[in-house]
């Protein structure tokens, strides 16, 4: 397999497990919505709500972070294989190369910025006021990361 060939798969690959990444994240907000959905439905009779949501919230994060990786490292991999080479390993610099390379919009840039602060946070400290506002933000960073994956597929 020569040089280029190899390249080209290694960059589907990325796309494939982000889009996968994605997948899953999207079920774990359909989840987590329904388990709030059902707050007080009689079927819950005999099962701590509270922690059914949390565990559905929390795995909804966990999920999210992994989809956070995935992208900031999928546009890295994006911006090489247009020969912008990025000669850094960090999701925000990686995301102010693809917005000086006109790969997103500085609009985007920012969420996209916004977004991986919200990551780290959760990621390094765990509160239960910052779980539910993340939480709360999740489905709009699913939606920003999966229409940029989607414009961006090789």
């Amino acid at each position: 397999m020569d040089t280029k060939t190899s390249s080209a798969s290694s960059i589907t690959y990325k796309h494939e497990r982000l889009t996968l990444a994605l997948t899953t994240l999207e079920n774990a907000i359909a989840s987590f919505d329904k388990i709030g959905a059902l707050e007080n439905h009689p079927s819950f009779a005999g099962i701590d709500y509270v922690e059914l949501y949390r565990m559905s919230r929390d795995s909804m994060i966990q999920r999210f972070e992994f989809s956070v990786d995935l992208f900031w490292k999928y546009l890295k991999k994006y911006l090489d294989e247009m020969g912008k080479i990025v000669d850094v390993n960090a999701p925000v610099p990686v995301t102010k190369f693809a917005c000086n390379a006109k790969i997103v919009n500085e609009q985007e840039a920012e969420r996209i910025i916004a977004m991986i602060n919200a990551r780290n946070i959760t990621s390094h400290k765990y509160r239960e006021e910052v779980a539910e506002d993340l939480s709360a933000n999740i489905p709009r960073f699913h939606k920003l990361m999966d229409n940029i994956a989607q414009r961006l597929e090789v």
